[in-house]
């Protein structure tokens, strides 16, 4: 009994820091990186979760769904940072009312189109798989892998590649980047697209989970704000992963001894304490 409830805290507390990275990542990379406040950042997320129910209603598979949702919701950050964000990099305060009126229109336009009600997103993959005397369903374990996978191809792609590198030059010094022959506004752009469709598949990814409403996302908006400062802008991998596992995942272990709500009070209010304390995040400044 006492290694069945091990193994369930483990797989609870894995499971919500997976999805934390995955809802999480696109945050990261918008607000952590670029300094964007990006308070539309779970609206997005509503749009990849009704992509994926559009998609699968159709009949395609979650997986296409996982291909489409990106790519629909990097076009809405394409509209979002070439109408408005672009003008405001050196203003990043003012980018919290530009996000929050995208927010509020594209909750507006989801209710116009798919009305006020949830719709259901079927999950085929929800056969449990014993693991250590603990049934799981395999979709949470797919969802680990996931985000897995996302953190580090996303951590590679800014660390290591032409692409990575240019984009952290312009947004620590546009100035110097362009002189130095970068195109400062096609990197911004793709930057942002980058992060809006991350978040697009992270609607898609919880879709199953919560199903599609016009409040999928705000959840996962506050939640995403406090992993990132949480672990430290900027710091795509550890802060990250540290925030997701911090604000996730103790939350799902404490959740085994208290209510859920209590559970995540404790550790919001943790959070801010360790805010209070190092403002940088857990992993900023190193």
């Amino acid at each position: 009994m006492l290694a069945l409830d091990f193994a369930s805290i483990i797989s609870q507390t894995l499971f919500a820091t997976s999805i934390l990275i995955v809802a999480a990542l696109g945050l990261a990379i918008i607000f952590g990186m670029m300094g964007v406040i990006n308070l539309a950042h779970g609206a997005l997320i509503t749009v990849g979760a009704y992509v994926a129910y559009t998609v699968t209603n159709a009949g395609f598979s979650l997986w296409t769904a996982f291909v489409i949702a990106p790519i629909v919701v990097a076009l809405v950050g394409l509209i979002m940072e070439r109408t408005v964000i672009n003008r405001l990099y050196e203003r990043p305060v003012d980018t919290l009312l530009a996000t929050w009126g995208f927010a509020l229109v594209i909750q507006e336009l989801i209710k116009v189109i798919f009305g006020t009600s949830a719709q259901s997103v079927p999950n085929p993959y929800s056969t449990p798989v014993e693991v250590f005397g603990a049934n799981l369903p395999q979709y949470r374990i797919l969802l680990v892998g996931l985000a897995i996978v996302l953190l580090v191809v996303t951590y590679v792609t800014f660390k290591y590649t032409d692409f990575g590198i240019k984009s952290r030059a312009v947004i620590q010094n546009d100035e110097m980047a362009g002189m130095l022959g970068t195109d400062v506004r096609f990197v911004y752009m793709v930057t942002f697209m980058i992060g809006a469709g991350l978040a697009g598949l992270a609607g898609a990814a919880v879709s199953p989970i919560v199903g599609a409403d016009p409040r999928t996302g705000l959840g996962y908006l506050v939640q995403s704000f406090f992993v990132v400062i949480v672990g430290g802008t900027g710091q795509l991998l550890a802060g990250t992963l540290g925030g997701s596992g911090l604000i996730g995942g103790s939350a799902a272990a404490l959740s085994f001894v208290s209510s859920q709500t209590f559970a995540q009070t404790v550790v919001f209010a943790f959070a801010i304490i360790v805010i209070r304390i190092k403002p940088e995040g857990l992993f900023g400044g190193q």
